[in-house]
């Protein structure tokens, strides 16, 4: 997580934006999976 916010200092304020929403999709799509391996699993 610490590389992508150094990365985001030098990025174009556009791109830092578009590239904080596909950090966001990414881990809400983990978490999605790691529930349904749980739910799966009985935890």
């Amino acid at each position: 997580m610490h590389r992508e916010v150094l990365a985001s200092r030098q990025l174009n304020p556009g791109l830092n934006e578009v590239l904080t929403e596909v950090v966001s999709m990414v881990n809400f799509i983990k978490t999605q999976l790691f529930s349904a391996l749980c739910e799966k699993m009985g935890a």
